[in-house]
């Protein structure tokens, strides 16, 4: 997409939401792989994780109407983070299979809740039933958070984590945070907030 030279040239150009909202992915896709995201990918990979993540539906999350159907939803953009990932790493085979799944599902969920909570993209009666679908993006500082949950079995690293052990971490959290009210996302700010680092 060619930017134009004058300011009044990029206002006519940021008058199409369309156009706006291209933009609003691109600035989220590029904070959300920042080098604590994408250092543990092969080196390559940013380039293309930004083509595949901007290809992927989030307007359908205007449709979604339930936790289930949206679980459905996000494993389906998941699987394809994660054939992109596996695709960059033919050459340094630096992760052995499935264990990929941990990283692009973190990808993801980054992507979604700036996409949804902090960008404007979305309308906010959608902004308010979606973000209580959404789902805590699993890394070391949410696994330090609730390693001394009773009974919940943390992996030890993102690249350990796989669909199981996945669900039952979210399940966990969103538990304790639908007997509030809370979307679980927000777990998130607090694992963030709380690190000493």
């Amino acid at each position: 997409m060619e930017i134009k030279s004058t300011i009044q040239d990029v206002f006519n150009l940021l008058s199409d939401e369309e156009i706006h909202k291209a933009f609003i992915k691109k600035r989220i896709i590029k904070i959300i792989l920042g080098s604590s995201v994408i250092r543990a990918l092969p080196s390559g990979t940013k380039p293309k994780l930004i083509a595949c993540i901007e290809s992927l539906p989030e307007f359908e999350l205007s449709t979604i109407k339930s936790n289930a159907a949206f679980v459905e939803w996000h494993l389906l953009q998941v699987t394809q983070i994660e054939k992109c990932l596996e695709s960059c790493d033919k050459k340094s085979k630096r992760f052995k299979k499935g264990q990929l799944f941990g990283h692009a599902v973190k990808v993801f969920n980054l992507y979604l809740s700036h996409l949804v909570l902090f960008s404007g993209f979305f309308n906010p009666s959608v902004v308010s039933r979606v973000k209580y679908y959404l789902q805590v993006p699993l890394d070391s500082k949410v696994f330090s958070a609730i390693r001394n949950e009773n009974g919940l079995k943390v992996p030890k690293s993102i690249k350990a984590l796989d669909k199981k052990s996945y669900q039952l971490i979210q399940n966990e959290i969103r538990y304790y945070a639908n007997l509030t009210g809370v979307p679980s996302v927000y777990f998130d700010d607090f694992a963030w907030a709380g690190d000493q680092g």
